[in-house]
């Protein structure tokens, strides 16, 4: 079994550049040690997942660069649509030539907007993020990003952001930010609730809260129309493999059934390949509580 000298404890936490740890190039090639880039090192211990390679490509990055487009999505905990590539995207101020580096996508922008996050790396706004990856998202999943970003930031700082610089996907964009709601959960929650408005129903309250007559707090609702007391549940597979989410759910459907309250349950099943069924069932208990339904434009089957 081969012994290595252990690493000193300022190059054992994190990738580091070769050409300056002060390593003995054997050592430098010792098994404990990955090389996913030309002069940078990573100890073999640590995690491989997206952090971790984009800290250790942050080493050799040219002064001004940040990580950008489904990288940056990524790092600030977006909902991006699986994808068949894992390279990394770093966008560097012009006229620095973009990397040319393998696993990574290299971009150059005459006004390159980032912030340091915790890890310490350079990643492009919140704003400047959802512009860059536009071409790549449909619109659910645009309208499900931007959703997300809500949670944290109003829809006033995110548009100011958008028209900070002129960008071909403004208009789209702009959609977006109009058709997104903040506190909404999961990127299927944003698809069943363009869905149910784009057929032309009212558009339901995100996650309102339900109250029993004496003022308590007994669910919140994913989507819903208090008026005529029926709520929309979207359920995940986690709904049915947690145990105790599944004790959960029973108890708060009981607890809207007690105040008259119509659940309607929905998996993705329920959305794919057409969500009509479930369309045609929702107007049929709106319409059975009186509310007014225009004439509605269902998707076909």
């Amino acid at each position: 079994m081969t012994r290595y000298l252990a690493l000193p404890r300022r190059l054992a936490a994190r990738p580091f550049r070769a050409s300056t740890s002060g390593l003995s190039r054997s050592r430098l090639r010792a098994s404990d040690l990955a090389a996913p880039h030309r002069d940078v090192r990573v100890p073999a211990a640590l995690a491989d997942d997206l952090l971790m390679r984009c800290v250790a490509l942050s080493t050799v990055l040219p002064e001004g660069a940040c990580f950008s487009h489904r990288t940056a999505a990524l790092l600030w905990g977006l909902p991006m649509p699986a994808s068949d590539g894992d390279d990394l995207h770093v966008t560097v101020p012009a006229p620095v030539r973009a990397p040319r580096i393998r696993g990574v996508v290299g971009h150059q922008s005459r006004a390159v907007e980032r912030v340091r996050v915790p890890a310490g790396l350079w990643v492009s706004t919140p704003g400047r993020t959802i512009c860059d990856s536009a071409p790549d998202l449909d619109r659910v999943q645009l309208v499900s990003v931007v959703d997300h970003l809500l949670s944290t930031r109003t829809a006033a700082d995110l548009s100011e952001s958008i028209a900070a610089h002129p960008h071909p996907q403004a208009a789209r964009l702009a959609r977006a930010l109009a058709e997104a709601r903040p506190g909404v959960d999961s990127p299927r929650e944003t698809a069943l609730r363009l869905a149910i408005v784009d057929a032309g129903f009212p558009e339901p309250v995100v996650n309102g809260y339900v109250q029993s007559a004496e003022g308590f707090i007994v669910a919140k609702a994913d989507l819903s129309y208090p008026r005529y007391r029926v709520a929309i549940e979207y359920e995940g597979d986690h709904h049915r493999t947690d145990r105790r989410q599944w004790f959960r759910d029973v108890a708060r459907y009981r607890e809207l059934e007690s105040l008259d309250w119509i659940a309607l349950r929905v998996t993705t099943a329920d959305l794919t390949p057409s969500p009509r069924d479930l369309l045609a069932q929702l107007a049929l208990h709106l319409r059975r509580r009186g509310c007014p339904l225009p004439t509605l434009r269902l998707p076909p089957r």
